[in-house]
């Protein structure tokens, strides 16, 4: 059963012209959406901090889609997959640097549309033929991403199809904004969940990052991880070779 929040109350009859009438005499019918992130089974007491994580049981996490990107821009074709989250029966919201076209002269283009197919309701790769699977008919990375900083690395696709929610598939939600926001998740120490079939090895190097060699994981899993101070988070990545801007849109964990 889906999970709804209504928006009218009372009771309808049928009424002598076949519609619906409430006690008021209108017709119009009340209106609901689902209620964003409810999970369809409850969250383990204990989540360990372990590379690779943990495994998630199917409804744990029923917004995280998978997208698997073909890009034919290249020569030879590139391949490759990441997650996003579902927003609604129409959008899902990942991060732009999964989006972009992987072009030689560096031109920041996302891919195109029918390149990219989003597998909802998914916990094993293994499953993706037999999931639920979407085209789709817009891609929209920000404005202002950098692929070298991955500064406002963020973007949205819309699916050609409407998702059907079910147990497995449920929105995820958004965070108010202005005066109503509430930021103090983002305090250090604060406690959160990162969700993915991301790399299960440590020591793994970007040129071997596929499934097969069992680098990557084949099961959703997940982890608890804790925000870093901004300032340390800085200091942590001034340290190493490669040179990362941390901007004031990013926030660290682990």
């Amino acid at each position: 059963r889906n999970l709804l929040d209504a928006f009218a109350e009372g009771s309808f009859r049928c009424g002598h012209t076949g519609e619906w009438v409430d006690a008021e005499g209108e017709t119009k019918l009340p209106s609901c959406q689902p209620a964003c992130g409810q999970p369809s089974r409850a969250l383990p007491t204990q989540v360990k901090r372990i590379v690779g994580g943990r495994i998630a049981e199917p409804g744990l996490f029923p917004w995280q889609v998978l997208l698997s990107v073909d890009d034919l821009s290249r020569v030879p074709e590139d391949r490759w997959f990441g997650s996003g989250a579902l927003l609604s029966e129409f959008w899902v919201l990942t991060a732009a640097h999964v989006l972009r076209s992987q072009r030689r002269d560096g031109t920041v283009i996302p891919v195109a549309p029918e390149h990219v197919k989003v597998s909802v309701g998914l916990q094993s790769l293994r499953d993706k033929p037999l999931s639920t699977n979407h085209s789709v008919d817009q891609i929209l990375l920000h404005p202002d991403f950098h692929p070298t900083n991955y500064s406002n690395d963020i973007a949205l696709l819309r699916l050609s199809q409407k998702v059907v929610f079910n147990q497995l598939v449920r929105p995820v939600c958004l965070p108010l904004t202005g005066q109503q926001a509430d930021l103090s998740f983002l305090l250090p120490n604060s406690l959160g969940l990162v969700a993915g079939w991301g790399i299960s090895n440590p020591n793994a190097s970007s040129s071997t990052l596929t499934s097969d060699l069992g680098v990557t994981s084949d099961l959703l899993q997940y982890v608890k991880l804790p925000v870093v101070s901004q300032d340390e988070c800085q200091a942590s990545y001034a340290s190493r070779s490669v040179s990362y801007n941390i901007t004031d849109n990013m926030f660290c964990a682990g």
